[in-house]
């Protein structure tokens, strides 16, 4: 049975991952708002997800005052156990890994969703089991591009090939990184930090997925 959680808040101050996020969830049937973390306008949602601001706890505090009955969920790169005891006291339903596949995160959300909370234990452990991924600095160019087109055509455009092969370089990019489509390579691309900084270059042979 699929929950109907209503809106989900989007709180996650990386424009690019925020752009990928918000195209996941749309992709699995939630309507989304994007919400500064600064919490300075008042925007009602169902859920909130938090997607690593510089200070979680505070922006909890904020939405659990200002709006009671709303679920919230923390995303943190590493979340530890001091952290998860203290967001799950302010309220927080679940505290997952950042680093989750958006399958995952889309089940998180309809448990919470359905009212219930997400154990914490089993979701950290997520964190530490992924494989390492190589991507050679062609790819890396590419991945970068493609943080920046919308559309195969505006990509291949971009990056001076043809539109068959700039969709084969896509799909050899993708089985790199181990995803299946634009919006989860950009989950990863924003995890990485691509699209905000064209000068930014990680060594991704010393980075997990």
């Amino acid at each position: 049975m699929v929950v109907r959680i209503g809106t989900v808040g989007l709180i996650d101050d990386s424009s690019i991952e925020a752009q990928a996020l918000t195209e996941l969830l749309e992709a699995a049937g939630h309507s989304v708002r994007l919400v500064e973390s600064s919490l300075h306008e008042d925007v009602q949602c169902d859920l909130y997800l938090v997607w690593e601001p510089a200070a979680a706890l505070q922006v909890v505090d904020v939405i659990r005052a200002r709006y009671p009955n709303a679920l919230v969920i923390c995303a943190l790169s590493a979340p530890n156990p001091s952290d998860i005891h203290r967001l799950v006291e302010a309220g927080v339903r679940a505290v997952v890994p950042r680093s989750m596949s958006p399958s995952a995160l889309n089940a998180v959300l309809q448990v919470v969703g359905a009212g219930l909370f997400v154990s914490a234990v089993s979701l950290n452990e997520i964190a530490h089991t992924r494989p390492r991924v190589d991507l050679t600095e062609t790819e890396q160019d590419l991945l970068q591009a493609l943080a920046n087109a919308r559309t195969v055509s505006a990509l291949a455009d971009t990056i001076g090939y043809s539109r068959s092969s700039t969709s084969r370089r896509l799909r050899n990019l993708y089985r790199s990184l181990g995803v299946t489509n634009r919006s989860e390579a950009l989950l990863i691309a924003g995890r990485l930090g691509f699209g905000d900084d064209p000068e930014v270059r990680v060594n991704l042979s010393r980075v997990h997925k």
